[in-house]
């Protein structure tokens, strides 16, 4: 680190008053002994299983009440090893780290920031928690919070495992146009007026299925047509197995892009339930992603939304 760097000169005071509270509770800064590059990073949105790393954890926010994100740092080594920890807003949010009964504010994005765990034995993790606040007043967006994990070597830059959180604001009841609406059980929808969201699942295992609603619902001035569509994952480890409204089964059609709606009243919906299921492990494809595609029909004004299916470790 150099202490003449105006950014580090902002946070010195910070990082010693953190080092000071995280030796207290946490344990003294490792020698170069006691740590390895074998570290991984688990997280949890929703639900009860953990995901493993690049898990795309996403969770549906208020803007001004804070969503909560369960992470691990696993040793995944053999001998016992610390990390370094560290968390960065990307988008404006304010962020919290809870670590036992330490709660760490957001430092400056920097390998050298953040805190280290305690010692770590092989096959044991260290549990903490990360809350995301979404400004009050803020518009339907997505909010990034990046998760890092370092070895724990003094200063050292040698990043061990990563994991991005996706806070996206919640969708409106209704919109002022034709309208992607998507959910994971009875979360909060996200999309409509906003596109690219995430609507985050809990983490699932071979043979187990997520399932998604997915709403069409017409805002426009005159009743309306809609079209739909979805895009499974390139690899084939996730897939779409059904999309049915009631006892109806539309799969084939919204699989092959050539579901059309009846004509929808202005101000109505029609819902839909997307399930999503893990087949096979497969060590290169660890999460489903499912896009669904959607505009008003003739006027080819489009919507898509992300449906995320984590597997589970």
């Amino acid at each position: 680190m150099n202490p003449s760097h105006p950014g580090h000169r902002r946070t010195l005071p910070a990082l010693v008053i953190l080092a000071l509270a995280m030796l207290a509770s946490l344990g003294a800064i490792p020698s170069a002994a006691a740590h390895n590059f074998d570290g991984r990073l688990q997280v949890k949105g929703t639900g009860t299983n953990f995901a493993g790393s690049n898990a795309d954890t996403a969770l549906a926010a208020t803007p001004g009440t804070a969503v909560s994100y369960a992470l691990k740092a696993v040793n995944k080594g053999t001998a016992d090893s610390q990390y370094r920890i560290v968390v960065e807003d990307i988008d404006g949010a304010t962020t919290a780290v809870t670590a036992g009964s330490l709660i760490v504010t957001q430092m400056a994005g920097n390998p050298s920031d953040g805190y280290f765990t305690p010692p770590i034995k092989p096959g044991a993790s260290f549990a903490f928690t990360v809350k995301v606040t979404v400004p009050v007043g803020s518009p339907q967006k997505t909010y990034r919070t990046y998760v890092s994990l370092y070895n724990a070597g003094a200063f050292s830059y040698s990043r061990t495992d990563f994991e991005t959180l996706y806070t996206e604001v919640k969708a409106p009841a209704k919109g002022t146009a034709t309208g992607l609406y998507v959910r994971s059980g009875s979360l909060p929808f996200v999309g409509g007026p906003a596109g690219y969201q995430r609507a985050g699942a809990p983490a699932i295992k071979v043979g187990q299925t997520s399932t998604f609603t997915v709403r069409l619902r017409n805002d426009s001035p005159v009743p309306a047509q809609m079209t739909a569509q979805v895009f499974s994952h390139p690899c084939a480890s996730f897939s779409v197995t059904s999309v049915k409204q009631g006892a109806a089964d539309y799969t084939f059609a919204w699989r092959n892009g050539g579901f059309v709606t009846p004509t929808i009243a202005k101000g109505a919906q029609l819902d839909f339930t997307v399930v999503v299921k893990y087949l096979a492990a497969d060590p290169n494809c660890t999460l489903g992603l499912v896009g669904v595609y959607s505009y008003g029909y003739g006027d080819n004004v489009g919507s898509y939304q992300y449906l995320v299916v984590p597997a589970s470790v």
